[in-house]
């Protein structure tokens, strides 16, 4: 077992080291994974009736053994049935009828359904042999040619191998004090994995380990050794489920690794499992762009596709002044909300609406008042909880039927209750004073305007500042932009009466989701990606202060009540005080049908506070 002492420096400007992340390791024995498929190599006919087959590797019952994965066709078959009526034996296999039989001349057997002992697949390229039927034991077999694609494919498959490049950790050790005595590591014992078949699905991994969390609840991450633990499990795991978010101490903890996901067609001979625990309170740490004071025109500008828009709540444009400020680089993730969520279900903050204790079904209450802040029970909801964890779902995209997890998605499905309630808990966990009441009705900012202290959501003006303005310009979207122009800066839902360049209207739509929500990863506009639905380069989507998805993905929740413009010059505005008729102030725009003037820097929205969707999300500040 390893224990390693790790000080985390929080990247986002102004922010100081508030904790110590301990982490601990835990490596498993040596043992073999496979997830190369199983292959039909030959049969051989034993009568007229009956046939031998031989596959490449073991193969599990009763699939192996059930008559309806099995057919044979071509003129050879004669009058048999395409399905025998028998499977014997345990390799090879007895395939008998029991009336009918062949005639001297071409079959074709096919199995399919059938998996080998460790649940890999019957291999689609490999599951039919060509032969000859009746004679007395005539061995069927693949043509040479065939056996040479075959032997070829092989090569193919031991020589593909993932690359993955160590990367060298730089410990941040001089001028941090020592963590008291009383810090202590987390404890990761009794590592151990199985491979079994996934039902009729596949082949899975069972990892079990026993975790000692002296501090706060355990994030759990999982590594791969290929070669009994020299290579320094430099092989990441990432398609697993189960215990791997919130981890409190307890024996028998249990995650699911879809290894064929992560490593198809591959034989290690001597794997080894390493499961660390890092019971840092939030991972990964906000990260935050510093904004500095100065004084913008806020609202519709009235030219170029502003002027294309007749919205009177984006007018008049008028001047504000704001002191300097820190907003979020990106949407709060899928990830980010499930670290606060387990943190908070600890605590018992997690409510129903009769306010007992939430016990894992139904939406999300919180506050002395019960107010929802998450719409857990709709579809569209990309959290999940098992097993007593928050943690992202998974999803099948492009190319083929990638599986992508949600973990770096927007959170959405957000009340504006959620996104206030995510703010006071990150900061009561960072030390920080939590900048809501969450005892009133209605969660009311404590003070006006905000000052320093915890995380909160930005104002209004603050927002559209970081969204538009680079000191001299206001820019029409949030990517230093006048013009949509296309796919490539922003996820958002395309119509089909507007300038965008782009003659296919619909949702964006980045990575190919098969289901909604059709969100992207943060930061995915970058001009580096390329997304695979499409094969669209993105283009940089950063914004004048460097903040990404300003424009489209999720909007983000205000910290306003929302109201009209008035004309008159305004500092530090926080909108007005109280406006339950109207709701709360959302901005951006998002991947389901906001179209282009939904994803301009002056559009505004306005949802009660109670209200969800599987387009509105958020994003910090601070002062």
């Amino acid at each position: 077992m390893n224990r390693v002492a790790v000080c985390v420096l929080l990247l986002g400007v102004g922010m100081s080291l508030s904790a110590y992340a301990l982490t601990g390791s835990g490596d498993s024995g040596g043992g073999p994974l496979d997830t190369v498929p199983p292959r039909l190599d030959s049969v051989t006919a034993t009568s007229v009736s009956s046939l031998e087959v031989y596959f490449s590797k073991p193969m599990l019952a009763p699939g192996a053994t059930t008559p309806g994965n099995y057919s044979i066709s071509g003129t050879g078959a004669g009058s048999l049935h395409p399905h025998p009526a028998s499977v014997d034996g345990d390799g090879p296999y007895v395939l008998g009828w029991t009336s009918g039989e062949m005639l001297a001349s071409g079959i074709a057997l096919t199995a399919a359904g059938v998996q080998d002992a460790a649940g890999n697949l019957v291999d689609p390229a490999g599951n039919t042999v060509q032969g000859m039927g009746v004679g007395a034991k005539v061995s069927l077999y693949a043509p040479p040619s065939a056996l040479a694609m075959l032997a070829a494919g092989l090569l193919v498959l031991v020589r593909r191998r993932h690359r993955i490049c160590a990367v060298p950790l730089l410990v941040l050790t001089a001028l941090i004090a020592a963590p008291t005595s009383s810090a202590q590591a987390p404890t990761v014992s009794n590592v151990a994995f199985v491979q079994s078949p996934n039902g009729t699905i596949g082949t899975k991994v069972d990892i079990t380990y026993d975790l000692v969390a002296p501090g706060n609840p355990c994030h759990i991450t999982v590594s791969l050794s290929e070669d009994g633990g020299s290579d320094g499990f430099i092989h990441p795991v990432t398609s697993i489920t189960g215990d791997v978010a919130g981890v409190t101490t307890g024996t028998g903890k249990h995650i699911v690794w879809d290894i064929t996901a992560d490593y198809p067609r591959q034989v290690f001979a001597n794997a080894r499992i390493r499961v660390t625990a890092d019971d840092t309170p939030f991972s990964p740490a906000p990260e935050m762009v510093s904004v500095p004071s100065g004084t913008f025109m806020v609202g519709n500008s009235g030219v170029g596709e502003d002027a294309l828009e007749d919205e009177p709540n984006e007018v008049p444009q008028h001047q504000v002044t704001l002191e300097a400020y820190q907003i979020g680089k990106y949407h709060v993730t899928n990830r980010q909300y499930c670290d606060i969520l387990n943190w908070a279900f600890a605590q018992g903050f997690l409510k129903t609406t009769t306010g007992a204790v939430w016990a894992g079904t139904g939406d999300i209450y919180a506050g002395d008042n019960l107010q929802i802040i998450l719409a857990y029970s709709h579809s569209d909801s990309n959290i999940l909880y098992s097993g007593g964890v928050f943690s992202s779902k998974t999803k099948t995209g492009l190319p083929g039927t990638t599986t992508y997890s949600m973990d770096s998605h927007p959170v959405e499905n957000v009340t504006w209750y959620g996104a206030v309630a995510f703010c006071n808990w990150l900061s009561q966990m960072q030390g920080m004073t939590p900048c809501y009441d969450m005892t009133t009705a209605d969660w009311p900012l404590m003070v006006a305007p905000p000052t320093p202290g915890g995380y909160r959501l930005p104002t209004e003006a603050e927002w559209e500042r970081a969204a538009a303005w680079d000191g001299t310009k206001h820019w029409i979207y949030g990517f230093t932009g006048d013009t949509m122009a296309g796919r490539g800066h922003a996820n958002y839902y395309i119509e089909e009466d507007e300038p965008s360049g782009d003659v296919n209207p619909g949702n964006v739509n980045p990575l190919g989701l098969t289901s909604k929500p059709y969100t992207s990863p943060v930061g995915w506009f970058n001009g580096v990606n390329v997304s695979p639905n499409g094969s669209v380069h993105t283009l940089n989507g950063a914004s004048p202060v460097g903040a990404y998805d300003m424009s489209g993905n999720v909007n983000d929740w205000c910290g306003d009540w929302y109201a009209g413009y008035g004309s008159g010059a305004q500092t530090n505005p926080t909108g007005p005080a109280f406006n339950p008729g109207l709701g709360r102030v959302a901005r951006g725009g998002s991947w389901n049908a906001s179209g282009l003037d939904y994803c301009r820097s002056a559009s505004r929205y306005n949802y009660g506070p109670a209200y969800a969707d599987d387009g509105i999300g958020l994003r910090l500040a601070r002062s």
